[in-house]
């Protein structure tokens, strides 16, 4: 018995997830040029994904997220242990430090936050670049990131042995002193990961 891992299974996830992202229903071929795969390959896993309720196709045979995949949305941010033990923190975080809370996983190109201003799942993805989480990622030994928004900054900081989650409060001022608040999302980061290991 073969203990290799399948292709197909991380291949169709993946084109799962960038039409999640995508916002709208996105044909075969453009989505196969996107992520660089073979149309023909490509077409047989979206077909697959179809056949299983995951996507389903519009009136021009462009796929969109389907049921399975909307109840599958929904019980992986509301059954998730981390964000059920992780709110209360995130809460007391926003009470503390008086600004909005984000917490954020970098994909591809985009931010997708699993908790932003009180609520799960609240935001839809953001380009990696505009984010201080994307940016924090986008250098490996960074241990903070900010980004300016027009008239107020955000600020990020890596969760302990995650390679691509990040804690952050935006909403910030841009004449407030950063260290403190810096001080404050390390100390939330390290208790936020400690969860991950209960």
């Amino acid at each position: 018995m073969s203990s290799q891992p399948n292709s197909s299974i991380a291949h169709g996830l993946g084109l799962l997830a960038h039409i999640a992202l995508a916002g709208k229903a996105v044909g075969c071929r453009p989505l196969a040029r996107e992520v660089g795969m073979n149309a023909v390959r490509c077409n047989r896993l979206l077909k697959s994904l179809a056949m299983a309720g995951y996507l389903e196709q519009d009136q021009r045979r462009r796929y969109r997220p389907g049921p399975a995949f909307q109840v599958l949305a929904a019980a992986a941010l509301h059954g998730s242990p981390l964000l059920r033990q992780g709110t209360p923190l995130l809460q007391k975080l926003a009470l503390e430090s008086g600004y909005t809370v984000a917490l954020g996983i970098v994909w591809d190109t985009r931010v997708v936050y699993l908790w932003h201003g009180g609520q799960v799942g609240a935001s839809a993805p953001y380009p990696a670049e505009d984010s201080s989480i994307g940016r924090l990622f986008a250098d490996p030994s960074a241990q903070s990131a900010s980004v300016i928004h027009h008239n107020h900054r955000s600020l990020a900081v890596p969760l302990p042995d995650s390679s691509a989650m990040g804690l952050a409060l935006t909403h910030i001022p841009l004449d407030a002193a950063l260290p403190p608040l810096r001080h404050l999302l390390h100390q939330y980061a390290k208790r936020f990961s400690e969860l991950n290991h209960e």
